[in-house]
């Protein structure tokens, strides 16, 4: 089992398909872990229509998504943490392809438009989640999934062990 640590704010949409992603695209049962940073009421749809399968983490107000995140890994169960934005869209059996290897990981980004991070790879699949098509999502995903790892390292989403995030100390609480 994998903990999914969303941390959320203001984007109940965005929330709303990330979730979908996650619970329809894994392969196993994960413990998925949506921290509510201020704004409960105006995820509260999102939440309460996944409510069966996250654990939310009501911060009732908002302390910056560094604490949050900190906060939800802390609340983690398992030894394998998944940390992920709101607005990430999983792919299909995602937590089979994590368990491939075992290690600190950034999985690569499919984005709409070029990024600084020259490795994702850019097809326009929908710019938001009113465009998105999940189904069309994970067919283009499938065509280009790799087994192969480089060097380049990205941003979020990222997979560690609980305990390497804990020896860290988790994310710096005083970066804003």
């Amino acid at each position: 089992m994998i903990s999914v640590i969303i941390p959320t704010y203001k984007s109940p949409e965005m929330l709303d398909l990330c979730l979908e992603s996650a619970i329809k695209g894994q392969s196993e049962k994960n413990q998925i872990i949506v921290v509510v940073d201020g704004y409960y009421d105006l995820n509260r749809k999102v939440l309460d229509k996944w409510e069966n399968d996250i654990n939310i983490l009501n911060l009732e107000e908002n302390v910056g998504l560094c604490k949050g995140t900190n906060l939800g890994v802390y609340n983690a169960s398992s030894d394998e943490i998944l940390i992920v934005n709101d607005d990430n869209v999983f792919p299909e059996n995602w937590d089979k392809k994590l368990k491939y290897w075992n290690q600190l990981i950034t999985p690569n980004q499919i984005e709409p438009l070029p990024s600084m991070f020259l490795q994702f790879d850019i097809n326009n699949l929908g710019k938001d989640y009113k465009e998105l098509d999940l189904d069309k999502f994970w067919e283009y995903e499938q065509s280009i999934s790799q087994e192969q790892m480089d060097i380049a390292g990205s941003t979020l989403p990222i997979y560690m062990k609980k305990q390497d995030y804990l020896r860290i100390g988790g994310w710096d609480e005083n970066y804003e």
